[in-house]
């Protein structure tokens, strides 16, 4: 199991981008992940506690809110948050879709596309699974 702390004291101060879903960014910020399921502007708070920890940005997933459409959030440390929607798929779960979010991310900026891109085309990807599944 990761260690909470070295990840607040180390691996944040490396100019990292973060995508936690609610409940991890909950604990980094030492927050009830109640205050974060359907506080949005709580979710910006923790985003900018990240962002002043030393990650370069945060994208918040917001698959575990109880919002529909589904909000995911985009913070680039200094810049004006970006909000993404994407309607919550009934019946819909797909183990890893963090992963596969990260995944997707990283890829899209290894082509070159700007972040606030990179972040909407990999939720897109992630929601699109999610309703593939919810529809087998």
């Amino acid at each position: 199991m990761l260690d909470v702390e070295v990840l607040r004291g180390t691996l944040l101060g490396l100019d990292v981008i973060v995508t936690p879903n609610l409940i991890e960014a909950a604990e980094l910020a030492r927050v009830p992940v109640r205050e974060l399921e359907t506080n949005l502007a709580a979710r910006v708070d923790v985003a900018r506690l990240l962002t002043g920890l030393g990650a370069a940005a945060v994208v918040l997933k917001g698959g575990h809110g109880h919002e529909d459409p589904v909000r995911d959030l985009l913070l680039e440390a200094g810049r004006a948050p970006v909000w993404f929607g994407h309607r919550r798929t009934p019946g819909g779960k797909l183990r890893g879709s963090g992963c596969r979010f990260a995944t997707r991310l990283a890829a899209e900026l290894a082509l070159g596309r700007p972040l606030t891109a990179a972040a909407r085309s990999a939720g897109e990807f992630v929601a699109a699974r999610i309703a593939g599944i919810a529809r087998s």
